[in-house]
């Protein structure tokens, strides 16, 4: 049996929308993982409320001709505040 290797992979994680704010919690590190963007301080006072203004929405959208992904995270007002573009595999 070889060995099995682990595909790379993103996550994104923005939301919910009107709900206390949580985080960044401690990353489990089993694969290596590595932060790209973080909107809130680490030391952040977790559940604050939505009236604080840290709320955020990512939207997704792939390019019909070229299937590259666009994810990005905006805040409250609709300012992107981090763009990834991830191409297809081959």
């Amino acid at each position: 049996m070889g060995r099995i290797r682990p595909t790379a992979f993103w996550e994104f994680v923005a939301g919910p929308i009107n709900a206390g704010t949580f985080g960044p919690n401690e990353m489990d590190l089993t694969f290596g993982p590595e932060t790209k963007f973080a909107s809130v301080p680490g030391d952040l006072k977790q559940n604050r409320s939505p009236f604080d203004g840290l709320q955020f929405y990512g939207i997704g959208h792939i390019d019909a001709d070229t299937r590259v992904l666009t994810m990005s995270l905006h805040d409250l007002e609709g300012k992107r505040l981090y763009a990834v573009d991830l191409e297809p595999e081959a």
